[in-house]
């Protein structure tokens, strides 16, 4: 729930899934919470610009759930 490797991503899953992927950024580095708090940081870092992917891919629709299943 922390975090997991893209490898441990797919494992755990039996090859199905990896790390969520954002489209116009790319796949998070971990699954779980860190892999959202590092994109967070990312963010945080471009001095919160609304227009980053992440708010783009908030805005599209309820993803996060679906990272943690």
């Amino acid at each position: 729930m922390l975090y997991r490797c893209e490898n441990e991503e797919r494992d755990q899953s039996g090859g199905q899934r990896g790390c969520y992927d954002i489209p116009a950024y790319g796949k998070m580095v971990y699954g779980g919470l860190q892999g959202v708090v590092s994109v967070l940081a990312d963010l945080k870092a471009s001095g919160g610009d609304l227009g980053h992917p992440i708010c783009n891919n908030l805005r599209a629709g309820c993803w996060l759930m679906g990272t943690f299943l």
